[in-house]
Order: C-alpha cells, then sequence, then structure tokens
C-alpha cells in the first residue's frame, strides 16, 4: 500500500503540495513587507528555495531508492533477462560462484 502510495500518489500530488508550499511562503513575505519588517536577504533570493528543495528532494529520492530498491548483496551478479524454451526468464541478481 505505501509502496503504491510513493509510486502514484506522490507524484500525483507533489505539484499540488509545491503550490501550495510557495503560495504560503510568497504571502509571508509579502505581509512582512507591508507590516514593514526587513526581511533577511536570503528569504528575498529565489536560488536559496530552489536548491534547498532540490536538495531535499534529493536526499528523499536517495533514501527511497535505498529502501525500495532491488539492489541484492554486494558479493551477487546480475544475469540480464533471457530467452528459454519461448519464454522470458525475468533478469536479477544471483549469488557470485565462490571462488577457492
Amino acid at each position: 500500500m505505501l509502496r503504491k502510495f510513493l509510486i502514484i500518489g506522490l507524484p500525483f500530488l507533489a505539484p499540488t503540495i509545491g503550490y501550495i508550499l510557495y503560495a504560503y511562503y510568497t504571502r509571508k513575505n509579502r505581509e512582512d513587507i507591508a507590516d514593514g519588517k526587513a526581511l533577511p536577504p536570503w528569504r528575498t533570493w529565489p536560488w536559496t528555495n530552489l536548491i534547498g528543495g532540490g536538495a531535499l528532494f534529493a536526499i528523499i529520492g536517495l533514501m527511497g531508492l535505498a529502501y525500495f530498491g532491488d539492489g541484492g548483496d554486494r558479493e551477487s551478479d546480475y544475469a540480464p533477462a533471457r530467452l528459454e524454451d519461448g519464454r522470458i526468464v525475468p533478469g536479477g541478481f544471483q549469488d557470485a560462484p565462490k571462488a577457492d
């Protein structure tokens, strides 16, 4: 269930969540400027938000890949998909032969 949500639901909802966050922070900045508050420089730079968001998504993506990925063991070998008796046998990781 969680995997279906992460594969289907999260990419579907991500633009909406991003827009809501963007609208919240731009409204907050406008209100602070209207109240006469001096904003720190980083709150007026779009690059700070873009780089921070990109780093956050990269970290989330790498964590998801580590958690849900089928990496196999470090000593295992990858066997590509092959055709046997007219059937396609899917590829996957297999235990490496032991060297004596």
